[in-house]
């Protein structure tokens, strides 16, 4: 089922998403979740609404509770400009008792593993970091830099927008590891 999700999600990136369609539906297998989720990656890819939609109907009967699909579709009906329609998934995901899987990050120093998860701040030095962070984006933004606000999906003010991206755990975790200097290893989730 593999083979499947790969051509389903090199098709969907090449912006083929009728053939990475029809693809699925023509195939001898019953298609996986994993299958339809990169048909779904695709109609984010290529900001496919309404294929983004069709693909979720057939995602939701297979695995109703993964919380990544209806994340992405989320993020399909913020990056249109759908707000509306964004709520409802929202309220479609409270109502269901579906929780989402924070991003969690892992740096290891001095043999010390940390961990940074997504809108957690309970790491022991959490104020501290996010106070380098903000010293730090202000030398950037004095340099040049531009925050790339939209990334950020949300219906908020774009200042708010600027705010979000501050809060990254990733972000937060390389600055930690910045203020470290005996850095072993940095992963992701």
């Amino acid at each position: 089922i593999e083979h499947y999700g790969c051509m389903v999600d090199l098709l969907s990136r090449a912006g083929l998403l009728k053939e990475a369609y029809e693809f699925i539906k023509n195939m001898p297998i019953e298609p996986s979740g994993a299958v339809w989720g990169a048909l779904l990656g695709g109609c984010r890819v290529h900001e496919s609404v309404e294929s983004g939609e069709e693909v979720i109907k057939h995602l939701l009967e297979i695995e109703p509770h993964n919380d990544g699909y209806y994340v992405v579709l989320s993020n399909i009906y913020a990056e249109a400009g759908r707000w509306d329609d964004l709520a409802k998934v929202r309220r479609l995901v409270k109502d269901r008792g579906i929780k989402k899987t924070p991003g969690c990050i892992f740096i290891t120093i001095d043999g010390v593993t940390h961990e940074f998860v997504a809108g957690d701040g309970s790491h022991p030095r959490a104020k501290e970091v996010q106070e380098k962070w903000h010293e730090l984006a202000e030398q950037l933004k004095f340099m040049g830099y531009v925050p790339e606000t939209s990334t950020v999906l949300l219906d908020i003010a774009e200042e708010d927008k600027e705010h979000a991206l501050y809060r990254h755990n990733q972000k937060l975790a390389v600055v930690f590891g910045l203020m470290e200097p005996r850095l072993e290893h940095l992963s992701g989730s």
